[in-house]
């Protein structure tokens, strides 16, 4: 260290860091007991970060930080390898701890915000092993912006691997998230996810940007999207559950009957035999017509739920809905109907006791 009244000169300084080794020198300018202007510039070398319970990996950085009266700038590269991610995921609650970022981030005051030039790239290989998947990914990124406003751009492509869904394992047959510019309006992403399921082999395809995406489902051997969601969810198809003896007249009137009657007693015996989360059955009289449906639904996982609904009369009409529930009172609604019509929305549910 070289001193003076008004600057502290970095001639060169060495260490250890996470394992590893860093390096540096600058310069830094005082006025008074505070920070003027800064150009300082460290290397590191293959330092350990880990954070217990979330991930480590090997770390190799060239990094330069400019401060002055105009700016404050860190610029560089840095190199991650042997990483591996192994963090439990709660989709639901990051979802709602970003809509509250995005709520509340105009409104949060960073003084002199640090702004970024700088390139990360994997050098081999990272991994993730966790509740959600099992996968590889490979990419190169480029951080530019600022703290408070974060620009990425670059891709990352999953290699290889699985997702757990429910209780399906879906192999990764393709899947790329693109980054370009401030996040996270500027993240799209193309994935294609393979399961089997009785004797079927299923696609799912989601693509889109984190405002505005599609999925889609396609089978082999082909089958209508709402019998593949029927498939996955309910461990069959709507032809199956549309089959031609409960399509006899008879018996419709029979479990009209039985519904009228016994209803508690019959739904609760048909959950404990099949496994279903929802079993309800409605008689409905309307303008002199009467009619009934059903209506049978599973609690896929703790926040996804899926539920078919078709008339006793005209199983040729059907519903099915999909319900994620996204905070206690927040729930993101879809409904495919027997004509393929979609529907999809949030719906905030309110209690009054």
């Amino acid at each position: 260290f070289l001193f003076s009244p008004l600057k502290v000169e970095l001639v060169n300084f060495e260490g250890k860091f996470g394992e590893g080794d860093i390096s540096g020198n600058g310069m830094l300018e005082l006025d008074g007991l505070s920070l003027k202007s800064a150009d300082v510039a460290v290397a590191i070398k293959d330092a350990v970060v880990e954070r217990v319970g979330k991930f480590n990996a090997t770390v190799s950085a060239d990094l330069n930080y400019l401060f002055g009266e105009q700016k404050s700038l860190l610029k560089g590269k840095v190199v991650v390898s042997d990483a591996i991610y192994y963090g439990e995921i709660d989709w639901k609650e990051a979802v709602v701890k970003q809509s509250r970022f995005i709520v509340n981030g105009d409104s949060e005051k960073v003084k002199e915000p640090l702004a970024m030039e700088m390139k990360v790239e994997l050098e081999s290989p990272a991994k993730i092993a966790n509740n959600l998947m099992e996968a590889t990914l490979e990419g190169k990124l480029s951080v530019k912006g600022s703290s408070r406003q974060p620009e990425l751009y670059g891709s990352i492509i999953f290699t290889d691997g699985y997702v757990f869904f429910g209780d399906k394992v879906y192999s990764i047959d393709n899947a790329a998230v693109d980054f370009s510019g401030p996040v996270p309006d500027n993240i799209s992403f193309n994935t294609a996810l393979i399961t089997e399921s009785h004797s079927y082999t299923i696609t799912v395809i989601l693509s889109g940007t984190t405002s505005r995406y599609t999925l889609q489902f396609t089978s082999d051997p082909p089958l209508q999207q709402a019998d593949i969601i029927s498939l996955l969810t309910l461990g069959t198809t709507i032809d199956n559950l549309n089959s031609k003896d409960t399509g006899n007249k008879s018996a419709y009137q029979a479990l009209k009957l039985l519904a009228f009657k016994f209803q508690g007693k019959l739904t609760k015996g048909i959950k404990q035999t099949t496994g279903l989360d929802v079993v309800e059955i409605e008689t409905i009289s309307e303008k002199g017509e009467s009619g009934s449906s059903i209506r049978l639904g599973k609690k896929v996982t703790d926040s996804l739920s899926v539920v078919y609904s078709t008339g006793l009369e005209n199983t040729k009409n059907y519903d099915v809905e999909l319900a994620y529930k996204l905070s206690e009172k927040v729930y993101l609604k879809g409904m495919i109907t027997e004509v393929g019509a979609t529907e999809v929305g949030l719906v905030y549910r309110l209690e009054f006791k």
